[in-house]
């Protein structure tokens, strides 16, 4: 899924070295494990179910059936906006954008074949600063109490 799950530690690497997240569920679990460093809960995964039980936890005067609704709706919203090949900007968290990889011709290292890639698109997540203040703080606390 292009991130690192470490149990007990559940830190985010770098965004920098990460492949590019391919799908909108590869999303969700992005958003649920950058969720956990703003709840500051320590788990070792956490999927979109975990995600929606977090949230309706934290907000008692709301349904388990409402959040899930609600999760479901803003996931949908994503999906259908990004294969509209449109930005999605949440201001302190970070921009979600599709972006066109043009056709190209690679080769096999082992034979010395010619490979040709069909152009598509690629979905990227750039995350804001202060997510990265916030992840980076989080890495730091994690490893001195190591």
């Amino acid at each position: 899924m292009g991130m690192i799950f470490a149990c007990k530690v559940a830190v985010l690497s770098d965004f920098r070295d990460r492949p590019l997240l391919s799908s909108p569920l590869g999303w969700c679990k992005f958003i649920a494990l950058a969720f956990q460093f703003f709840t500051n809960e320590a788990t070792c995964f956490m999927n979109k179910a975990d995600f929606i039980s977090a949230l309706a936890k934290k907000q008692p005067h709301l349904k388990r059936k409402g959040v899930e609704a609600a999760v479901g709706i803003i996931l949908a919203q994503m999906e259908q906006t990004l294969n509209a090949k449109e930005r999605i900007e949440i201001r302190g968290f970070g921009a979600f954008s599709a972006r066109h990889l043009p056709a190209r011709t690679r080769r096999n290292p082992m034979t010395g074949d010619e490979i040709h890639s069909p152009s598509r698109y690629a979905f990227h997540f750039k995350p804001s600063r202060a997510l990265k203040l916030k992840v980076d703080k989080a890495k730091d606390a994690i490893q001195l109490s190591d």
